[in-house]
């Protein structure tokens, strides 16, 4: 679908160093939902970026 729409998506992520415990399924299916509205949802041409960012220690 973003070829279809002339859709440049881009992945960018650093190499976090904390210990993270989650459910990967669960991660996977939100990442992955996030992804296809955004595609789905973006006009044609645009750039859509995903990328991970580092927080601040106890938020």
């Amino acid at each position: 679908m973003a070829t279809k729409k002339s859709i440049n998506f881009t992945i960018e992520k650093e190499n976090l160093s904390a210990d993270i415990w989650f459910d990967r399924q669960v991660i996977e299916k939100i990442v992955l939902n996030l992804i296809n509205n955004s595609i789905k949802y973006a006009k044609t041409g645009v750039m859509l970026k995903l990328q991970n960012l580092k927080i601040r220690k106890g938020i």
